[in-house]
């Protein structure tokens, strides 16, 4: 199993973020920062896991989407309501919880496509002067064709 450089990332912020809050909070709250990042890592890569299966065809229709979300929340759930029913500081857990959102917007701005230098700016032609416009259908997001143009009069 690899990991992905948002997962080293999140490690990464997850690791500073439990320093920090060991420094200058009780450690009871550092240990709920560190049960809530790493929740968070296992609910990113559960993630990961459910969005391949679904890609690579092998889990298939909307049913087994909205299936293998419900499990995971479910899980996610139960593993939040041990973690507070042993004893978690909740504010701890949200603080660990969200260490992941720096890192995925992080992660996704590093990793983004590059830009290509021979693309140029957009040409600032408005709608009504462009005669394209014409032959687009914005209903059905397509081109019209000359039978519908006899229906639609």
């Amino acid at each position: 199993m690899t990991t992905r450089p948002i997962e080293k990332l999140h490690f990464f912020f997850s690791a500073g973020v439990v320093a920090t809050s060991a420094a200058v909070a009780t450690p009871h709250f550092a240990l709920s920062v560190a049960a809530g990042a790493a929740i968070e890592a296992l609910n990113f890569r559960g993630l990961a896991i459910a969005s391949r299966a679904l890609c690579g065809g092998l889990i298939a229709g909307r049913g087994a989407w909205l299936g293998l979300l419900a499990l995971r929340l479910f899980v996610l759930a139960t593993v939040l309501l041990l973690a507070l029913r042993v004893g978690a500081s909740p504010a701890g857990l949200v603080v660990g919880l969200s260490v992941i959102l720096p890192a995925a917007l992080i992660g996704a701005f590093a990793l983004r496509p590059p830009v290509d230098p021979n693309v140029g700016p957009m040409p600032l032609v408005s709608p009504a002067d462009d005669p394209s416009w014409d032959t687009w259908n914005p209903w059905l997001a397509r081109e019209r064709t000359p039978a519908e143009d006899e229906e639609g009069g």
